[in-house]
């Protein structure tokens, strides 16, 4: 039978009102649908956007507790110290901002008063009351921040509160922070931090929406559309945030938009009957894909050849077999061969023949571990070039996985610059960087060498322990430029003068060491001693001016026995022994030195005992009127009482107390002593007008503390200052005169007296008595015994005499052992005068029984 066009179509029409209906009716389903979505999407994306308002609200209130808690840290650090936290509080990001204030609030006879404040609005002496007095009440029984309500300040500003205790206790001081607020709509963000545009938000100082408390209002009040209420946590308290959105978040879904989806759907019905078309044109699209993806791979392909043609480092791929099969540009300038001479070659070729079997081996067990491995970092390794040099690298190994198999890629760095920069760094650290000699690290490093030889070959070691004199007055006086550029020029003449197996190194400042290693090396080390002291004689020219230096050499032999330390020890106490011998001369070690040097060790230590112990002892020699015989005063003078040794007198002790540094605790026990026994003299009817005399050491002038402690000492003893004379010699003068100057004005200005003791000895500058406020001058005991034997000891006595009663000062004579001496300085008008004429220095006890007699006038024979 045959069907008619018309019934031929009508199961077509009845197929599209089917999928019309379906189209239709999936529409409505899939708006109602879509619609739901939306409004869950947007109500999700409020609340998200209402819990970050919240986190960047909480964070802006923990910056401001922050704050505030730091300020409860410096008020419990400093004690409530107002200045302290005045100055804290000038730096809080409120009080700069202009935005608010702090205080420290104390509860004062149940009041809440203010005692410091920065910023408007709270004052200092200021009563709290209100709501700030109600949140200080609560911070007392509260361990955390509380806040308070929102308030109206007395001008009508809104503000809001916060305060937290200082300290555990609930009666401590509490720190209250008051913020100004702005009127609700005029701020139009969230925070200062980040804006959210799309959102409108007000918030609550309180769980509830309460229009009393509105702490911020984006916008005019009230909100018409969806809200999301999120609780905030503001310390102890519970704030409300109303968050709504001004715009649509995620979209919106018309009326219209239906209809639009039932033309899609007849779109979508047009296009499936374009579906056999497409599945018949399904193969020419994935040819084309094919061709597409041909072409990607050959783009990666020629990135991958540009990169390694651009990299850095030599790139080498092998194979399995370790043949190369590519290289880049950098390969070539490295190894300089080409890629085609290259390209085929066994990898090896590019290692030196001592190396080849060795990665062969290494080769095979990378092949059998393939990851990425670092080589050289720790270890010396060494590629070869073409004309057969070789220089150090470093190596990088990693897999390439191909479809050909495992390819090795070895990225090569020449570190040539490296390994050089580590060579002159390890040179440096055992060469001197001034004058380019080894130095002690290294000459200790020789001279163990040349010890041990020595020990086998049975020849002497020789060290030259070399010390420039007086190389200190060099640096201060012409700078330490001129200082350096002198150690470059002894340390080229040193080089000069040694022979050239020995070593010539710098020990340390103007110190340097020459080790000689010989058969006879004792011989050849005065050999070279001697022309190191003639080099250095001459003239050095430093920036146009004449040096002129001398050197102390000490030398020490050793046969190969010692150790480097001991054998630079003994050296360098024969260089000690050289200086005290009078500097520019050699010396050589003996057994008598090391025994000096420990002695000195144990006397240095059993001195530090002897001050702990309460070893020392004063013994007092008088002072006399020579017109009237009477004892006007004692000179103290200290003793040290050895438990082995028995009484040790000054000159063992005192100078190694100056150089210890001991002088100091030993001079201020002297001082002490000798002023409580004054005292105690004082009441003894024949010692009411005594004085005593105690000796100052230099490094006692220069102790920053010494006029106080000497004013606690005449106050401890309660002996007027005039009674009291330090004495000081011509050398401390001269030490630092312009900076004792004013310390010696400041003990003159005290009422104490000053001496210049050992007159003559020294440089005997006038200017001294000129300069400095002394008023007693002791001639020297070395002047005073020619008196009468001598004309010229008779003309510098007299004088020095006259001149000193020209100034006003007063004469004391040192060391009287016989009448005629005493009868020539009554002659010359001496005024007092002391030695063993009178009496021998000795303990109080034994002066008091001295003293009971009244005079000493005639005496005619020394005690």
């Amino acid at each position: 039978m045959t069907m008619r066009p018309g019934h031929a179509r009508f199961p077509l029409r009845g197929l599209s009102l089917v999928v019309f209906a379906v189209i239709v009716g999936g529409t409505a389903t899939a708006s109602s649908y879509a619609r739901g979505v939306v409004a869950d999407q947007e109500r999700r994306l409020l609340t998200q956007r209402a819990g970050e308002a919240a986190a960047l609200l909480t964070n802006q209130v923990t910056q401001s507790q922050a704050a505030t808690r730091a300020l409860a840290a410096v008020a419990l650090a400093t004690h409530g110290d107002r200045t302290v936290f005045d100055a804290a509080a000038d730096r809080d990001p409120s009080v700069v901002r202009g935005a608010g204030a702090v205080a420290l609030v104390e509860e004062d006879a149940g009041r809440s008063r203010v005692v410091a404040a920065r910023g408007s609005g709270l004052g200092p002496a200021q009563e709290l009351s209100g709501e700030a007095l109600a949140a200080v009440h609560r911070a007392h029984d509260v361990d955390g921040i509380v806040m308070t309500g929102l308030f109206a300040s007395p001008a009508g500003e809104r503000r809001l509160g916060s305060a937290l205790r200082v300290a555990a206790d609930p009666n401590s001081p509490v720190i209250y922070r008051e913020s100004a607020l702005p009127a609700p709509g005029q701020r139009r963000q969230v925070t200062s931090t980040q804006p959210f545009s799309e959102i409108e938000a007000a918030l609550y100082a309180g769980p509830r929406a309460d229009p009393a408390q509105l702490v911020l209002a984006t916008r005019t009040l009230p909100f018409r559309g969806r809200t999301v209420r999120h609780v905030v946590e503001v310390g102890a308290d519970h704030w409300l945030l109303v968050v709504e959105a001004n715009r649509p978040l995620v979209g919106t879904m018309t009326s219209r938009e239906p209809w639009l989806l039932l033309a899609r759907g007849l779109i979508l019905a047009v296009l499936v009957s374009v579906l056999v078309e497409v599945l018949r044109r399904r193969r020419g699209y994935a040819l084309a894909l094919v061709d597409e993806r041909t072409k990607v791979l050959q783009q990666q392909e020629q990135q991958f050849r540009d990169l390694l043609e651009t990299a850095p480092d030599g790139i080498v791929i092998v194979d399995g077999e370790g043949k190369i099969v590519l290289v880049n540009r950098q390969t070539e300038t490295l190894f300089g061969w080409s890629r085609d001479q290259l390209i085929g070659q066994s990898v090896e070729i590019l290692l030196p023949e001592r190396f080849r079997d060795r990665h062969g081996l290494h080769r095979s067990g990378y092949s059998a571990d393939l990851e990425l491995r670092p080589m050289g970092a720790d270890l010396d390794l060494y590629a070869r070039r073409a004309d057969g040099t070789e220089f150090p690298v470093e190596i990088s190994l990693s897999p390439l996985r191909t479809d050909e198999g495992i390819l090795v890629s070895a990225a090569v760095r020449d570190v040539s610059e490296r390994k050089q920069a580590q060579v002159e760094l390890a040179r440096q650290a055992v060469h001197d960087a001034l004058t380019g000699l080894p130095n002690r690290l290294l000459v200790a490093e020789r001279l163990e060498q040349a010890l041990a030889r020595s020990a086998r070959t049975g020849s002497e070691v020789a060290v030259l322990f070399v010390d420039l004199d007086r190389f200190k007055l060099i640096n201060d006086g012409r700078g330490h430029d001129a200082g350096d550029k002198l150690l470059v020029t002894v340390a080229d003449r040193l080089r000069q003068v040694v022979r050239a197996d020995d070593v010539v190194a710098r020990f340390g400042g103007d110190e340097f060491v020459v080790v000689c290693e010989d058969q006879t090396a004792a011989f050849e080390a005065a050999l070279v001693a001697e022309r190191i002291t003639e080099v250095l004689r001459e003239p050095v020219v430093v920036d146009g001016q004449e040096i002129f230096l001398s050197a102390s050499v000490g030398i020490a032999v050793a046969d190969g026995t010692g150790s480097p330390e001991s054998l630079l020890r003994d050296a360098d106490a024969a260089m000690y022994r050289a200086k005290d011998k009078g500097r520019a001369r050699c010396e050589f070690f003996d057994a008598t030195m090391r025994t000096e040097a420990i002695e000195h060790l144990e006397t240095q230590s059993a001195l530090h005992r002897a001050v702990e112990r309460d070893e020392l002892r004063l013994h007092y020699q008088p002072v006399v009127e020579l017109e009237s015989g009477v004892v006007v005063g004692v000179e103290a003078l200290v003793r040290w009482e050895h438990p082995a040794l028995g009484l040790v007198p000054p000159g063992a002790f005192i100078p190694l107390a100056e150089e210890t540094g001991l002088i100091v605790p030993i001079g201020a026990w002297v001082l002490d002593e000798a002023m409580a026994q004054l005292a105690r003299w004082r009441e003894r009817s024949w010692g009411r007008s005594l004085t005593v005399n105690v000796n100052l050491a230099a490094r006692q002038l220069r102790q920053p503390d010494l006029i106080p402690a000497l004013m606690r000492t005449l106050l401890a003893s309660g002996v007027e200052p005039a009674s009291l004379c330090l004495e000081l010699t011509e050398t401390t003068f001269m030490e630092d005169g312009g900076g004792h100057r004013d310390t010696l004005a400041g003990i003159r200005s005290l009422g104490v007296g000053l001496a210049i003791d050992d007159f003559g000895t020294g440089y005997s500058s006038l200017t001294y008595l000129k300069r400095f406020p002394v008023n007693v001058l002791k001639i020297d005991q070395a002047f005073v015994r020619g008196l009468g034997e001598d004309a010229s000891d008779t003309a510098i006595v007299k004088s020095v005499i006259d001149l000193a009663h020209a100034l006003g000062l007063v004469v004391v004579a040192e060391g009287v052992e016989t009448g005629d001496q005493v009868s020539h300085l009554l002659r010359l008008g001496c005024d007092l005068a002391q030695g063993y004429f009178f009496a021998r220095p000795q303990p109080a006890a034994d002066l008091e029984r001295l003293l009971e007699a009244g005079t000493l006038a005639a005496r005619t024979e020394p005690a």
